[in-house]
């Protein structure tokens, strides 16, 4: 019988809990094999998938888990980034000369930028890490003040909210903890939650969410928006299928790329 798309999921997160048990070492495809009674060729077809998604490295025949990295900025996990870095080259693809950019405090969205350099733009943004460096010299980047959390080096509280209010934006590019058909877009942190609301509300043209596989069905703490205020989800190829069958039922139009 051919394998159903959850059939796979379930399999890939038994392997994951079985490199769990077994973090002090390796795991042979032979042992992964005979313990979810399917071919070593299945389970070298899922360790190679399972690789490129960052979730696991492959060692000479087996494989070991990686540490699960945090939701919030960047990683050391490379594969993941090659993931993060095709969310926000599709992302930037949307953007035209002289647009004004709301840019949340997500590293995915900010790293938007790295493909904008010939464009000159107004970014507004409470991320404190956006680097004129990385921008077109005719571009402008407009903090909107208010206190700074770290470690991510985002500006947040009652005064960031009340400059973003009078302020409008051809797109906004928001990264996000979590979205999900049921529960919308959601964020780990209360503070940011109620920034990127109001970037949300205030995008004139698109509200661009990026969001790699590991976010799409997750349902974090804090809701930032519905469904119905997302024009564009850009994410992988590893995310879940039926989680964005239902997304899309609900009016979002799904990008899914690959990474380079």
């Amino acid at each position: 019988m051919k394998n159903t798309s959850l059939t796979i999921k379930k399999r890939r997160e038994e392997i994951i809990h079985l490199l769990e048990r077994n973090l002090s070492s390796d795991v042979s495809v032979n042992e992964l094999a005979e313990l979810l009674q399917v071919s070593p060729m299945t389970i070298r077809r899922d360790l190679m998938i399972m690789e490129e998604m960052g979730v696991i490295v492959r060692v000479h025949g087996g494989a070991s888990l990686i540490d699960k990295p945090n939701f919030e900025g960047l990683t050391e996990n490379q594969n993941l980034e090659n993931i993060k870095v095709a969310l926000s080259k599709k992302a930037a693809s949307y953007i035209k000369d002289n647009m004004t950019l709301f840019i949340n405090s997500s590293s995915t969205a900010l790293q938007a930028v790295n493909f904008l350099k010939e464009t000159p733009l107004t970014i507004v943004t409470n991320n404190l890490k956006a680097s004129p460096k990385n921008m077109n010299p005719n571009t402008t980047i407009i903090l909107p003040g208010g206190e700074i959390r770290y470690p991510k080096e985002a500006l947040v509280g009652d005064l960031t909210i009340e400059a973003l209010s009078h302020i409008s934006s051809d797109i906004a590019i928001l990264g996000c903890s979590g979205v999900s058909a049921e529960s919308g877009v959601r964020t780990e942190n209360v503070h940011e939650a109620k920034v990127n609301r109001v970037m949300v509300e205030n995008a004139n043209q698109l509200v661009i969410l990026v969001a790699d596989y590991r976010k799409i069905g997750h349902v974090a703490n804090f809701f930032t928006s519905d469904l119905s205020q997302i024009d564009i989800l850009i994410t992988d190829i590893y995310a879940d299928d039926d989680a964005l069958n239902a997304i899309e039922e609900k009016g979002v139009t799904i990008v899914q790329v690959s990474p380079d």
